[in-house]
């Protein structure tokens, strides 16, 4: 079904149609409709918006985009108003949080949108059973994209199943499995190496040293295989001090270790300038 388009100007939300239909009866929120005047409640004055909201919840608190918006707007007193409509949702309706996380990124035919802080993000945890796994793995990359990734980590890593939560809050013992998924792997480790180190260093999230983690790793794996891993990750890492990571695990007397840690440095010196 094709979302239908806004057509109530945003700067007037008080005197749209939308307003004009909190007094009708419930029989006027058809549920395509819905679309269109609850997003206009999220670009209303929040406060407006919470107005209508609650003065009309009785007709609203079983329409699955009103539920939705009330939980965009947020507030003391709307919060537990959807918390109830929830709890007592009829089995016959659709569930009240279906494609909720889908529709926290969605935006408006002419570009806008709602902007997404934590709170938002937050009101949906309580729900989480709701949310499916792959809208709450949807949800930690939107918060890990708008710099939440710390608070993610917190309250959303542990909603995730261990694979999920390895891919967008991983941990050194993530990324210690993941090397090694590379090294036994040769197809995994084509897909995968090109990405992995920049992957290294943007999710640490400063809650452990990449370049420490890969120490670890070649000090528990030997060998040219786990050497030349260890070569692409730092040169994608781009720090110097991997250098040295290269250094105490490289045969120094052989002179194909020599040459590959040279190019290395090479390449890790033009990345860092």
């Amino acid at each position: 079904m094709t979302r239908p388009s806004i057509t109530v100007p945003y700067t007037d939300v008080r005197s749209s149609e939308m307003f004009q239909r909190s007094r009708l009866s419930p029989r006027c929120f058809d549920p395509d409709d819905s679309y269109n005047f609850a997003d206009l409640l999220t670009l209303a004055p929040v406060e407006d918006a919470r107005k209508l909201l609650v003065r009309n919840w009785q007709r609203l608190r079983f329409v699955p985009r009103f539920v939705q918006a009330a939980l965009t707007i947020g507030g003391a007193e709307l919060e537990p108003l959807v918390a109830e409509a929830i709890a007592e949702w009829p089995t016959r309706k659709p569930d009240p949080l279906k494609f909720v996380v889908l529709h926290l990124e969605s935006s408006f035919e002419d570009g806008l949108s709602i902007p997404i802080d934590k709170g938002r993000i937050a009101r949906l945890l309580p729900y989480a059973n709701r949310l499916g796994e792959l809208g709450l793995l949807r949800l930690g990359k939107s918060a890990r994209k708008r710099g939440l990734a710390l608070w993610g980590r917190e309250h959303i890593g542990p909603l995730l199943e261990d694979d999920h939560r390895a891919q967008v809050f991983p941990t050194e013992l993530d990324v210690m499995r993941q090397l090694s998924d590379l090294l036994h792997d040769d197809r995994v480790r084509r897909l995968g190496l090109a990405r992995l180190g920049e992957l290294l260093e943007e999710r640490s999230d400063g809650c452990y040293a990449p370049l420490d983690v890969l120490d670890q790793w070649l000090s528990e794996n030997s060998g040219e295989p786990a050497l030349e891993i260890a070569e692409e990750v730092i040169v994608a890492i781009g720090q110097r001090s991997g250098i040295e990571v290269l250094v105490r695990h490289s045969d120094l007397s052989n002179e194909a270790h020599r040459r590959r840690l040279a190019d290395v440095e090479i390449q890790v010196r033009r990345a860092s300038l």
